[in-house]
């Protein structure tokens, strides 16, 4: 509960702060304070403020916290992960430019929540794809009475996501201005090919510094898998008159639970270049088409399409190759062999 808005005694504050200290100097500079309050002693050589006054004095002040920034992502995500405290309480100094008011106490609430808090959901990706993501969420707790919309170094910045992975660069994701942030709200980062610890921080941009926002700071894991779905090339052949290729493809599944398979482009390529060992094939494209999305059964393999490219012509001077390309795989491809004139086709 808060204290009252017009006086508060000397034994309210003991009682609020569970403290034995005595006397208004004491009491101003206990480390029982809880900075996260609207309204406390702050530093102001004003003798004395109305309440109207007060709350107004702290937030042109930053509410008595000492909101620091920085020029780059970078050394914003390094002061979250230090330890040192973020936004430090400045309290007054008990000093003729500085007194202690006991009135700066008048509508302190001692169970003010940190305003703000995260978390990060990692997604892992699958090994040879660039497939990793995570999602960041910023909250702003019930109840909190230091908000960023109302901070005077921040309130006219926007909401910033600090990311890295360890030992690389420092990257920043844009969001809402924070006049018009709603709560809770998410930022992602998609495409993430490079395994390892990732960390991350939600911050305030504003005229070109990085206010790092405290309790938001979080590390996490992202991992590439090995697929549990696999291309399984079962026919892939000329026929005869070498003027039709047939194939068979089908997809296996060595998880423990099915997976959908979206649709997938299926292509010939003739080219004059053997493809080097994970790169797909280059050159012209005779044909190609979508196979249908299929879910594939746990443990098991099913045939996603079954056609021929037809209305092609061999040329011995090519190399022919089908690829097999789609979301869930950077590519699979299968070289095609030539007729075998011993058997029938």
């Amino acid at each position: 509960m808060a204290l009252p808005t017009s006086s508060v005694s000397q034994q309210a504050l003991k009682t609020t702060l569970g403290t034995t200290e005595t006397g208004a100097i004491a009491l101003c500079l206990s480390a029982k304070v809880n900075k996260w309050s609207g309204t406390k002693p702050f530093r102001s050589s004003a003798e004395s403020y109305t309440y109207a006054e007060l709350v107004a004095a702290l937030k042109a002040a930053n509410y008595g916290l000492n909101v620091q920034g920085d020029s780059t992502p970078a050394a914003a995500l390094n002061r979250a992960a230090g330890n040192d405290e973020i936004w430090p309480y400045l309290k007054p100094q008990n000093t003729a430019n500085s007194p202690c008011r006991q009135g700066d106490f008048r509508g302190y609430n001692h169970d003010a929540p940190v305003p703000y808090s995260s978390s990060a959901s990692a997604n892992n990706g699958t090994r040879g794809l660039s497939n990793g993501s995570f999602e960041f969420t910023v909250d702003q707790a019930s109840g909190a009475e230091v908000l960023a919309a109302q901070m005077n170094a921040i309130k006219n910045g926007k909401w910033v996501l600090l990311w890295r992975v360890t030992g690389g660069s420092a990257n920043v994701v844009n969001g809402a201005n924070v006049s018009s942030a709603t709560f809770p709200f998410d930022l992602a980062v998609q495409d993430l090919g490079t395994e390892g610890t990732y960390e991350a921080c939600a911050a305030v941009l504003y005229n070109g510094t990085y206010y790092v926002i405290p309790n938001t700071y979080k590390t996490f894991r992202i991992e590439f898998l090995a697929p549990a779905l696999a291309v399984s090339w079962n026919v892939v052949q000329w026929n005869a008159a070498m003027t039709e290729v047939a194939f068979e493809i089908a997809i296996r599944n060595s998880g423990n639970a099915a997976m959908s398979v979206g649709a997938h482009t299926i292509t010939l390529r003739e080219t004059t270049t053997t493809p080097q060992a994970g790169v797909q094939p280059s050159g012209s494209s005779p044909a190609s088409f979508t196979s249908n999305a299929v879910t594939v059964p746990a443990g098991a393999t099913v045939v996603v399409k079954t056609g021929t490219f037809t209305g092609i012509t061999y040329n011995a001077a090519k190399q022919y190759f089908v690829t097999f390309a789609g979301p869930q795989f950077a590519f699979e491809y299968m070289a095609i062999e030539e007729a075998d004139p011993d058997i029938d086709q």
